[in-house]
This record gives C-alpha cells, sequence and structure tokens, in this order.
C-alpha cells in the first residue's frame, strides 16, 4: 500500500468522501501483512493531532478495523487509542462502544462447544478488556460510559451462547480490574441472565433438566458395587 495516513486524512478532510480511504481499509482487514498493519497504527498515533471533528468518520471507521486478534497488534492499537481519546476526549464514547461491540465478535470456530472459549478466545477478550481499564485510568470520565454502554452493548438474547459467554466472562473481567463498578457489572449480568431464562422456550428448559436427570443416573449406576466376595 503506497497510501500514507497522513495523505489519506487531508484527502478526506477536503472531500468528506468516504471513498479515499473503503478501500485501504478493506486491505487492512482482509489482506495486509501484520507488519503493514503495525505501520498504518504507528502512522495514525502520529497522526492523532489531526484526528480532529472533521475526519471523525475516517476514525471510526479505522477502528472498525479487527486490531485485537494477535497480541502484538492490539498493543499498537491500544497506545493509538489512549493517544486518541487523551488528545481527543469527544472520541471517547465511541472508542468504549467499538471496544465493547468487539468483544462478541469472538470466533467461535475454534471450539467446537458452544458455551467454552479456547485459550486464544480468553486472550482476545482480555486484550479488550484491558484497552478498556487503560482508556477508564487515563480518562476517569469515562466511567460514567462504562455501565451505560455494558449494558447498551449486551448481545441480543437470541444471539448464540458463544457471544453470551464471551461478553458474560469479559464483564466479570472487567468487574475484577474496577471493583468501584462491581456492583453495577454483575447487575447487567444478571439482568441479561433473567432475559435470557425468561424467553427460553419451556420445552427447551425441560429437556435440558431430563438431561441432567439421565446423566445423575448414569453416574449412579456406574458407580463399583462391592459384590461381597473379597477375602477376609
Amino acid at each position: 500500500m503506497r497510501e500514507t495516513a497522513r495523505s489519506l486524512i487531508f484527502k478526506f478532510r477536503d472531500t468528506r468522501d468516504p471513498s479515499v480511504f473503503a478501500s485501504t481499509f478493506e486491505i487492512l482487514t482482509t489482506s495486509a501483512s501484520e507488519d503493514e498493519k503495525i505501520s498504518w497504527l504507528s502512522q495514525m498515533t502520529e497522526c492523532v493531532p489531526l484526528l480532529d471533528q472533521k475526519v471523525d468518520l475516517l476514525v471510526l471507521e479505522f477502528l472498525k478495523i479487527p486490531w485485537y486478534k494477535l497480541e502484538k497488534l492490539s498493543i499498537a492499537a491500544e497506545s493509538f487509542i489512549i493517544n486518541l481519546v487523551t488528545a481527543h476526549n469527544y472520541y471517547t464514547y465511541s472508542v468504549l462502544k467499538q471496544l465493547f461491540t468487539l468483544i462478541t465478535g469472538v470466533d467461535d470456530e475454534e471450539n467446537e462447544r458452544a458455551g467454552v472459549l479456547s485459550e486464544n478466545q480468553e486472550a482476545y477478550c482480555w486484550r479488550l478488556v484491558g484497552s478498556i481499564c487503560a482508556i477508564h485510568k487515563q480518562v476517569p470520565m469515562s466511567r460514567d460510559h462504562l455501565l451505560t454502554l455494558a449494558r447498551k452493548c449486551m448481545p441480543y438474547f437470541r444471539r448464540s451462547i458463544h457471544d453470551h459467554v464471551a461478553y458474560t466472562h469479559s464483564l466479570l473481567l472487567l468487574a475484577s480490574y474496577l471493583p468501584h463498578l462491581r456492583v453495577g457489572l454483575l447487575e447487567v449480568i444478571v439482568t441479561n441472565m433473567i432475559t435470557i431464562d425468561v424467553h427460553t422456550p419451556r420445552s427447551e428448559l425441560m429437556k435440558d433438566l431430563e438431561d441432567e436427570d439421565s446423566s445423575d443416573e448414569e453416574e449412579m449406576f456406574n458407580m463399583e458395587v462391592d459384590d461381597g466376595d473379597g477375602n477376609d
């Protein structure tokens, strides 16, 4: 990619035309190498003073690129984000919203059991939560947004179990790092569980109960029994 972040920013500032950056961001999302992605994050970090509200659309689209899949990229992405919200605090809400939204983007193909996160998936969630905490530390007023976004970005109750597991796991992590928000975050989690329970068809609940009963019976009958033939 010959285009630089600085030239792209000035072009968009002049035209306000999203097509200016669309192809470059598509390449960064789908086929760019890790080194190319890190280079772009570094360039954007250097250009933070230029990223005022006149180029907010470009910034928000840049944030949608999946930077957090790899640890090295996530470190560079966090550096960019912290610099961005420190210089332009009006981006804080949008950046936090994007991080919360990304939590439900955990790929569930790594693990066939939908209710279990793999080590890579847990690491992905941890990186996102780490950036949320870093923003909270750098911009204390962001605490007012966290509980609001935790509720607002909660996966729809009909989304996959895996999405809810990833999101709940991440909120519990967040609660452990930000104890002053623990009660509020736990309330969000419990409210979501109640919503799922209320909307779960009774037939599914009965089937789960029957499966549990069958499992208990198998464990009971598979116990070793002393047949009384032992030698005294």
